[in-house]
């Protein structure tokens, strides 16, 4: 006995989910990018109070997640090519 799979279905279930997959990768970058934000913001008030070492941490951590967070956008572009 075979099991008819009505294509239309399957093909509106993968637009779906691909949307859902491309809302949550947005909102992992929105993520990524906002954390990146405050650490900036956090690196100038460390500069502010003459914490370099502090500082130079808060940069170099929120320029990691700025590069996670292009890496993301870019896999995403590909992704909806």
């Amino acid at each position: 006995m075979s099991v008819f799979v009505n294509p239309l279905k399957s093909n509106k279930t993968k637009l779906k989910e691909e949307k859902e997959i491309l809302v949550a990768t947005h909102k992992k970058v929105a993520v990524q990018l906002d954390v990146a934000a405050n650490g900036h913001l956090k690196a100038a008030k460390n500069y502010e109070e003459g914490d370099t070492e502090l500082a130079n941490l808060n940069a170099m951590a929120a320029f990691r997640l700025t590069d996670l967070a292009i890496e993301t956008q870019k896999k995403l572009i590909k992704r909806t090519l």
